[in-house]
């Protein structure tokens, strides 16, 4: 199946990748001229290490649409 209908889930990414960029014009990120803090790196999750082996081992199967189906019920 087409992940094409599933775009929205990563959108929550974007502003974060955005405002982590490195500008050249003021010599920093959005984010550290904004907060004075350097943005953090990589995600961090709030996830246990078995959902994530569970998501892991569906991306491989190619069954992670059935997994996050399942998760909604």
């Amino acid at each position: 199946m087409s992940t094409v209908a599933q775009w929205s889930y990563g959108t929550r990414f974007v502003p974060e990748t955005i405002n982590s960029t490195y500008h050249e014009a003021i010599k920093m990120s959005s984010y550290e001229a904004l907060t004075g803090n350097k943005p953090r790196c990589g995600l961090q999750s709030q996830l246990s290490d078995e959902f994530l082996n569970k998501v892991r081992t569906a991306i491989d199967k190619g069954d992670l649409e059935v997994l996050l189906d399942n998760s909604n019920n």
